[in-house]
């Protein structure tokens, strides 16, 4: 990736000149030179930098590490030139395919599979890189617009790299203090992006992708909600019942399956038009599920639903969701990138700051490589550590633990204004200043608290054994009573067991996954990452407006919401039965389940070409076969990758979902068309 960036008869940015010591990036209008890297000072030890071509002295010891950095040079020569040859193919995509197709028997037989039982071989090694290469999906490839993912930041490639060199973890500050200092830092920036009234009480880790953060979520809520779960189990008086947009992630369902509820114990709210959840849908949702004698643990909102791309209103569901005392998690994973757009975040995102959790992937439309996501905690500071199975930690605040009254469940104390309140994970939800909204376990559901009630300011008590044994029954572990090989607090000072963020995940070994958003951040900047979001979104409008207009495609629900576009192909046979014109054409009305496109609705409203009309049900019905046809002809010929999807609750079969491919220039002015 490094080199001077030119341009060729093809009108494509390609990369040359690559010098192993020094790199020299040149954008048009914009020269940007890098001085030499700047190594650490050499140390006194008598091993001296492999790389610079000294005089290796050192002693028997440690000559294996020498053997394995000199390896490291070698592996380097052997398949940097790869990468590169691999990357430049990316830029010619009328000659390379997305991916040179084989069916799994095929693919068995033409790469070696077989692993020496004797000695192995570099020739063995790069023969293996050459064929992962060639057999992979180029995600890179301008014409791979499949996943949610596309490519990755050379930055982020580049801190992968690092990392691994590292190889070190996230689960203690002695670990790994730099990965421990980033992640937090992280967190609050995010915090402040958010628009939180008070990022000081925010919360957050670091997650191997969507799902588990989801899942982490979900399970925060359960501890909020049913506190005695994570020691007893389930009780069959509890009832828990999960609320979901019917466009939700498959994720939720894994999470009600791993915490014993069962996914039948979802209720999935139903969507508009545009496959958003609304408020009064699910107010009606939660009366029914409390009429009916269920509890509710958690509503899980979208923002940026896998196949259509929609936001759900998160303003409106705030105050359906503190007036039945529930959890709110915001699942951001795909669209939650549009927090760097000062354009899409107020519309988008208006009212995250104001739910309980929040989740979004930098690795989707930051462009960060596999896995990057984040999870932010907004009301409560101490509830990861009670999904965990760890008792918040006091150092920060010096606060005591609450008393209880022998179930488990907090005595009446209230809280202290404008103070957060640690430790609130054993089944406390609040605001930080105690204002209306904020809700309490007592002692079997969740309750709204009075807003006029006397707040109390009764001295809390000391640390007692018998308050760590009671705490330690209801599933809050005590202080020096969980994983003492790993988090030795008593020989640690307290900003350093704050920053045991193993406390806060449900994973030990974690990749330190902030370093890859950390630096690329510091490469191109909130202005970059903005500029990248911006341009997603005016393609994906871009590419709506030239379907909406073919008319060999039909819209499914028109112009979208954020950056997937959805529309079905056409056949030659069908096109008259459809009645389709040059202004293309709806899908069908709301009545039959679908929706009017952007397009129709234009042409209604008299503002749009072309006066076909809604294609038929007995139309739509064919076509759902011809999508999944045609997606599976691509595949196999290597020429695009473009994913489909039914959405049977609004009666819509197979259609097509393009999701906008993006770039390293997208982050650069100077190479921004």
């Amino acid at each position: 990736h490094s080199g001077d960036v030119v341009q060729n008869s093809d009108s494509r940015k390609e990369h040359r000149d690559v010098r192993p010591n020094k790199v020299i990036l040149r954008c048009k209008r914009s020269p940007i030179k890098t001085s030499r890297v700047n190594m650490p000072p050499r140390c006194s030890s008598p091993v001296a930098s492999a790389h610079s071509g000294d005089v290796v002295q050192t002693s028997v010891s440690r000559k294996e590490h020498v053997a394995e950095v000199e390896e490291l040079d070698t592996l380097f020569q052997a398949v940097c030139p790869m990468i590169r040859e691999y990357e430049m193919q990316n830029t010619k995509p009328d000659e390379v395919k997305v991916v040179e197709y084989k069916s799994p028997s095929d693919l068995a037989s033409t790469i070696d599979l077989s692993v020496p039982d004797g000695e192995g071989s570099l020739d063995a090694f790069l023969n293996g890189c050459r064929d992962t290469l060639a057999y992979s999906v180029r995600t890179s490839h301008p014409r791979f617009m499949n996943q949610l993912y596309a490519g990755s930041n050379p930055t982020g490639q580049v801190t992968e790299l690092l990392t691994s060199v590292l190889n070190s973890t996230v689960h203690t500050y002695a670990a790994g203090p730099v990965f421990s200092v980033v992640e937090r830092s992280l967190i609050a920036r995010v915090a402040e992006m958010i628009g939180h009234p008070n990022p000081s009480i925010c919360d957050g880790v670091f997650a191997p992708g969507g799902s588990h953060a989801n899942l982490t979520a979900v399970m925060t809520a359960r501890s909020v909600a049913f506190p005695h779960v994570a020691n007893e189990g389930w009780k069959p008086e509890d009832k828990p019942v999960l609320f979901a947009s019917a466009h939700s992630h498959y994720s939720i369902r894994q999470a009600a399956s791993i915490m014993g509820m069962g996914a039948a114990n979802i209720v999935q709210v139903p969507v508009d038009s545009e496959g958003r959840m609304r408020g009064p849908a699910l107010d009606a949702a939660l009366d029914a599920a409390v009429r009916a004698g269920r509890r509710p643990l958690a509503v899980v909102a979208v923002a940026g639903t896998t196949v259509l791309g929609a936001y759900d209103p998160v303003d409106e569901l705030v105050p359906v969701c503190r007036r039945h005392g529930v959890w709110l998690h915001v699942d951001g994973a795909w669209g939650g990138g549009v927090l760097f757009s000062d354009e899409l975040r107020d519309p988008l995102l208006r009212g995250v700051a104001e739910a309980d959790s929040f989740c979004f992937n930098p690795h989707k439309l930051l462009g960060m490589p596999l896995q990057c996501s984040m999870l932010m905690m907004m009301r409560d500071p101490d509830a990861l550590t009670g999904a965990t199975g760890f008792a918040a930690h006091s150092s920060t605040q010096g606060s005591k633990p609450t008393a209880t009254n022998g179930e488990g469940v907090e005595e009446s104390k209230g809280v202290r204004p404008g103070k957060p309140r640690r430790g609130l994970s054993s089944g406390c939800l609040l605001n930080g200043d105690g204002a209306a909204g904020s809700f309490v376990v007592d002692g079997g559901g969740v309750s709204p608290v009075d807003a006029g009630a006397p707040v109390s300011e009764a001295a809390e008590p000391a640390w007692s054994l018998e308050e760590q044994e009671a705490n330690a029954s209801q599933g809050q572990a005590a202080k020096s009573a969980e994983a003492e090989y790993l988090f030795h607090e008593e020989e640690e000072a307290g900003e350093e067991a704050d920053l045991d963020l193993g406390r806060r995940s449900l994973q030990c070994g974690r990749k330190p996954d902030a370093l890859k958003l950390w630096l690329a951040w510091k490469r191109h900047g909130t202005a970059g990452f903005a500029r990248r979001v911006d341009r997603a979104r005016a393609l994906a409008l871009r590419l709506a407006d030239k379907v909406a207009v073919d008319p060999r495609f039909a819209l499914v629900t028109g112009r979208p919401a954020g950056f997937c576009v959805c529309f079905y192909y056409i056949p030659p046979s069908l096109r008259a039965a459809a009645s389709l014109q040059s202004g293309g054409a709806a899908v069908s009305d709301r009545g039959d389940g679908g929706q009017m496109t952007w397009e129709a609705q234009q042409r209604a409203a008299g503002k749009g070409p072309g006066t076909g009309g809604p294609v038929s049900r007995a139309v739509l019905a064919r076509l759902g076969p011809v999508t999944a046809r045609i997606y599976a002809r691509l595949r196999r010929a290597g020429t695009a990758m473009i994913n489909f999807s039914p959405l049977p609750d609004m009666g819509l079969p197979n259609f097509f979902r393009a999701v906008v491919r993006l770039s390293l220039d997208s982050y650069c002015p100077c190479l921004c068309r």
